[in-house]
């Protein structure tokens, strides 16, 4: 029978914390039941490693960790993929390095949302536009306007700009 708990952090008064949980197999996921609402099952090998089951059926693989103070740190939840895409195997490892990362001090579903919020090149143009080119001659501001609109913006208007680096010349 799999144990299946709403949270991995319960407290050991808990009567749902005296259960085994079993270790998390691509068999075992494929046989967890779909509920009405969201619902979790844990590894017990992998602490904060466990599979989602929503309510359509559909499995993901995720990773809960807490940042900033052990017990009294913000609770994270990092997505590593979804069951069939990634093999269990595959998720526990991910979920390894993920864990490796929170005990080095990062936080890595923090990165994430950090790098899907980083600036595009689109939004660095307008901060120049907005910034600097008031302050350029009208000819050079129009000249600045034409090369962006004609090769920048079309090229690299999208491209994040957090962990890019420029050539070394």
């Amino acid at each position: 029978m799999v144990a299946i708990f709403a949270e991995p952090f319960d407290d050991c008064t808990s009567p749902m914390s005296r259960y085994a949980m079993p270790r998390l197999t691509k068999k075992l996921v494929d046989a967890l039941p779909s509920a009405s609402e969201a619902s979790y099952a844990w590894d017990d090998q992998l602490s904060g490693f466990g599979v989602k089951i929503l309510p359509t059926g559909k499995k993901k693989y995720i990773v809960k960790y807490r940042v900033g103070g052990g017990r009294t740190g913000r609770p994270r939840w990092y997505a590593v993929g979804a069951h069939g895409q990634l093999t269990c195997e595959q998720a526990r490892e991910i979920a390894t390095q993920v864990l490796a990362a929170v005990a080095r001090g990062e936080d890595p579903q923090g990165q994430k949302e950090s790098l899907r919020t980083a600036p595009t090149v689109a939004d660095l143009w307008k901060r120049f536009e907005d910034e600097h080119l008031p302050r350029k001659k009208p000819r050079s501001a129009a000249g600045y306007r034409q090369i962006a609109s004609a090769h920048l913006l079309p090229a690299l208007g999208r491209l994040k700009v957090a962990g890019q680096a420029l050539p070394l010349r």
